[in-house]
């Protein structure tokens, strides 16, 4: 499986603490491909339908959210799931963004 940027891989985020995104559900995966072949590891932003008026949640596509609030790194070998869905540039750059200025 080679996981590459603007992927949708699905991963169990449990055990978590506090408000941390929990259970299995869908990321979509901002790092590089050439990143995931040299450490095996992947930063992610979970996603939801959940659509809240916050400057943190992105629309990715009609009714699916990027959660920009709850990025993380994780280790490839919690893909449960590789959608087939690959997201263009432009959706992980405007996360991307949103990660580093919220506003």
């Amino acid at each position: 499986m080679t996981v590459q940027r603007g992927d949708v891989i699905w991963l169990s985020m449990d055990p978590t603490v506090g408000r941390e995104q929990a259970k299995h559900r869908p990321h979509l995966v901002l790092s590089s491909a050439r990143q995931h072949r040299a450490m095996r590891l992947a930063i992610v932003v979970p996603l939801t339908s959940a659509d809240k008026p916050w400057p943190t949640r992105v629309e990715v596509t009609p009714g699916s959210y990027a959660i920009c609030e709850q990025p993380r790194t994780v280790s490839l070998e919690r893909v449960t799931r590789h959608d087939s869905t690959r997201h263009d540039t432009a959706a992980v750059a405007a996360i991307v963004r949103t990660l580093i200025d919220p506003t």
